[in-house]
């Protein structure tokens, strides 16, 4: 500014680019009621018809901006943080200057803003989470047109990376035509997300009138007690049709109530068949890893693995998460040393969904000659009960874990090993090989011997 202001006082023509126009004329335009700022500091949608109508029906600057200014910049810079417009409300912060804001009171609302960048990042991460287990949700249910719909949902989401939306103003990026396939700022992020939701209702009114219905039927010809219809109705409110309808093929079959819901679909849907599947796999010895890659690549499914329903970002995930574990078993098989297996032990877990970190390694237990790597970590598991094979696991653990990589399935003494002076931890065993339904059964039947809700510390859990 400066120099330009030097460059005008010398009498040289001051040239502007056409982002310094469009800050010119639409920076003004933050302060105005009824406009919306989504895509960055542009109106959303960026009609100039729109834009005139606002500024004909409107006073273009409140009149509080002529009394108390800063308590009017605040209500401006509220206003479009309720709207999730990140960057119109940052931009008129650094335009507060011009308005006799001080530096200070910039700074307390800068402050302001961040505080709710951060809130509204891990708002919109686990909104991102829910919208795709509804897309999950219909999909088992198939009443989607086809695998092609399904992936569109997907791709949609896929879009919207939380972390990398922009926050602060990029001049250079913006101009005036529209950007339609261009994520800007989180209110249209919100955009996305609601169309997919919207999307996702519109799909469920079917299946969900139609088991009101059968329920309806039911109450009437057999008397349905009230109070299972009203769990019946509480899980259709809840969007959870596939348990609905499992419970209303009790009631029509003259059954009771389960006391408790069933184990999620996709716990039902991974066992037993995919650890079936994975034995039979096995039979190709080396080359099964290469067919699951091939799979992965070629876009087709492997065995009860629906790879077919992956979306490309998915895809590309999964095929890392491959490659991490053929390298950690590598090392595991070749008796490298503790350091370079935890290494990429750390690395697997976290690809896997489980931050974690290294706390220590257990000398004692780890035997490379045996192909055997202890080590404490802290891991960071989620607990999301509608899409999680195991959603209550780790809840008693305060999210410290004994995590064991061993190549074979082990025998109960080497468990009871394991599982020794665990004290508060929970212990979970990564076996680098495929054991069966069976085996995997036997042994948690050997080491857990009584259901319980929660994973309770020093009862291993099996994964491999």
């Amino acid at each position: 500014m400066l120099a330009r202001l030097r460059d005008a006082i010398g009498g040289l023509l001051p040239s502007a680019g056409i982002s310094d126009y469009l800050l010119a004329v639409h920076g003004p335009l933050l302060w105005l009621p009824g406009l919306e700022f989504g895509r960055s500091w542009l109106p959303s949608p960026y009609q100039p018809e729109m834009v005139v109508n606002t500024l004909i029906s409107r006073t273009p600057l409140p009149r509080e901006i002529n009394g108390d200014r800063y308590a009017a910049m605040e209500k401006a810079v509220r206003q479009h943080l309720d709207a999730d417009c990140f960057v119109a409300a940052r931009l008129l912060v650094d335009g507060g200057a011009f308005y006799g804001i001080t530096d200070i009171q910039r700074g307390e609302l800068r402050d302001l803003i961040e505080g709710n960048v951060k809130f509204r990042r891990d708002k919109l991460t686990g909104d991102i989470a829910e919208v795709r287990r509804m897309v999950d949700r219909v999909q088992r249910m198939n009443v989607l047109p086809g695998v092609d719909a399904a992936q569109a949902q997907l791709s949609q989401l896929d879009r919207i990376e939380p972390n990398e939306l922009p926050t602060n103003l990029i001049v250079d990026a913006r101009h005036e035509k529209e950007e339609n396939e261009v994520i800007l700022d989180f209110a249209a992020a919100e955009s996305v997300l609601r169309s997919v939701r919207e999307e996702i209702q519109h799909l469920l009114q079917k299946p969900r009138q139609d088991l009101l219905g059968r329920l309806d039927a039911l109450t009437y010809e057999r008397g349905v007690s009230p109070a299972d219809a009203d769990r019946v109705q509480g899980l259709i409110a809840n969007d959870d049709l596939l348990t609905a309808g499992e419970y209303i093929d009790f009631l029509e079959s003259g059954r009771a109530l389960p006391e408790t819901t069933s184990p999620n679909p996709r716990f039902r849907a991974f066992f037993p068949a995919v650890p079936n599947a994975l034995v039979e796999a096995t039979k190709l010895g080396e080359k099964a890893a290469d067919k699951a890659e091939a799979c992965l690549q070629g876009e087709t499914d492997f065995g009860p693995l629906a790879y077919t329903r992956l979306s490309e970002t998915r895809r590309a995930d999964a095929l890392a998460l491959l490659n991490d574990w053929k390298g950690l078993r590598h090392r595991v098989n070749g008796g490298h040393n503790s350091d370079q297996v935890l290494a990429l032990l750390n690395l697997f877990l976290d690809r896997a969904g489980l931050k974690g970190e290294i706390v220590r390694p257990d000398r004692g237990l780890t035997n490379s000659s045996r192909k055997v790597y202890v080590s404490e970590m802290r891991l960071q598991i989620p607990w999301e009960p509608d899409c999680l094979l195991l959603p209550d696991f780790g809840s008693q653990t305060k999210g410290n874990y004994r995590v064991c990589v061993v190549t074979q399935v082990p025998s109960d003494p080497e468990i009871s090993q394991f599982c020794a002076n665990a004290g508060s931890m929970g212990v979970l065993i990564l076996v680098l090989s495929v054991a069966s339904a069976a085996r995997l059964a036997r042994c948690a039947g050997s080491t857990a011997p009584g259901r319980r809700s929660r994973r309770p510390p020093g009862r291993p859990a099996w994964t491999g």
